[in-house]
């Protein structure tokens, strides 16, 4: 092959590698856009910025928290955060945008953060009862396998008996029918559904097969947790 034509080949090679990666990060339009009025029931909600990551993370800025409220309280009712260090300030400006906020206590494998989490947890759902609508103790713990079912059991019913608040625990949806002991720490049962990240992965055109299913099974283990 010649010079000329190796560096055609390479050019061409180069130029689909960017249309492919091109057309996977274009803008996507769902079809079904919210009507007048209407808002997403809850979204995720994290106040990172650029290359920021939890470990970097020290708190919100009041003013990066207005811009971000502005923005989501057209389309969204609530939003659900999953630490309460550093986000203190999320409930008063939820507040002030006619939104609500579900509140989590970041559980992890060290005691002393996991101590600090729990107490400020209870601390906000405390304070601001009209804003935060429900707490979640530990996010995919289990998961992690950084706690046991029977601590996080325990942080659960610490949590409940001391907020107003119906408390439940977010994780993947076989890792509550795993554990089903805690439920006793739960007043709802609150399931991710990652069809595309299971061990079993659906496609796009199985996933809402995949979604239902887990639903379902969730539900005959807990029927008096999950609607």
């Amino acid at each position: 092959m010649s010079r000329s034509r190796g560096a055609f080949v390479l050019l061409l090679a180069v130029a689909a590698s960017a249309a492919f990666w091109w057309l996977l990060g274009r803008e996507q339009h769902v079809p079904g856009a919210l009507v007048a009025g209407q808002r997403l029931q809850c979204a995720s909600y994290t106040p990172f910025t650029g290359a920021e990551t939890p470990a970097d993370f020290v708190a919100a800025a009041r003013e990066q928290l207005e811009q971000d409220f502005a923005l989501l309280s057209p389309q969204v009712g609530c939003v659900r955060i999953y630490s309460v260090r550093g986000m203190e300030q999320i409930p008063e400006v939820a507040r002030e945008h006619g939104m609500k906020v579900i509140a989590g206590a970041w559980i992890s494998r060290d005691d002393a953060d996991t101590e600090r989490e729990i107490a400020g947890l209870i601390a906000l759902a405390n304070r601001y009862p009209d804003v935060i609508s429900a707490v979640l103790v530990g996010n995919e713990v289990l998961l992690r396998r950084e706690r046991t079912a029977a601590q996080l059991l325990g942080y659960m019913q610490r949590v409940q008996a001391a907020v107003q608040q119906p408390v439940s625990y977010g994780d993947v949806w076989d890792f509550w029918l795993q554990n089903p002991s805690i439920v006793a720490g739960a007043d709802f049962v609150t399931i991710h559904l990652l069809p595309y990240w299971e061990n079993d992965p659906s496609d796009i055109g199985a996933a809402i097969a995949a979604v239902t299913h887990a639903h379902d099974e969730t539900a005959k283990i807990f029927p008096a947790w999950t609607s």
